[in-house]
């Protein structure tokens, strides 16, 4: 069984690291994880395109919040918008894709960095290889479950 206090620290850490506002280079987190869902969004798109309206959906953000995170982006060249009718489609520039690849990079030191003082705090490679696998797991049952609320927030 599960400590309850267990259970609500590991809520606190959630809360606490949703809220966090880590930066890459220039950017904080949230627009490396904007320009992968668009460069994401163009792939799997047979027009290679991607509307504002694919990134709202796709982030469970507010348009309002969406737009100033494109504004953002927008000014420091890495995504370009154009309207075809009454959409608006976004392109993610070469400066961009380096941003974007760059940061992925940057991410991935830090994740080792994490990774190395759970060794020193005593974790076997052993229980990180769980605690890895693990937390993908988790990702995977927390999408499902978002998508679940978010198709009951429509039918309410």
């Amino acid at each position: 069984m599960l400590e309850e206090k267990l259970i609500e620290d590991f809520v606190e850490s959630t809360l606490q690291s949703s809220r966090d506002p880590t930066t890459y280079g220039d950017f904080r987190l949230a627009h490396i994880v904007a320009l992968h869902l668009i460069l994401r969004g163009q792939t799997d798109n047979d027009l290679g395109q991607y509307s504002i309206t694919d990134l709202t959906k796709s982030t469970g953000m507010a348009m309002p919040n969406v737009t100033r995170m494109l504004n953002d982006l927008q000014m420091a060249n890495l995504i370009i918008r154009h309207r075809d009718g009454r959409h608006v489609y976004i392109t993610v520039t070469e400066e961009g894709k380096e941003l974007y690849e760059n940061g992925r990079e940057e991410i991935k030191v830090y994740v080792k960095e994490f990774i190395h003082e759970l060794n020193e705090a005593g974790l076997s490679d052993d229980e990180l290889n769980n605690f890895l696998q693990t937390s993908i797991k988790i990702q995977g049952v927390r999408e499902k479950l978002n998508k679940k609320y978010k198709e009951q927030g429509k039918k309410s």
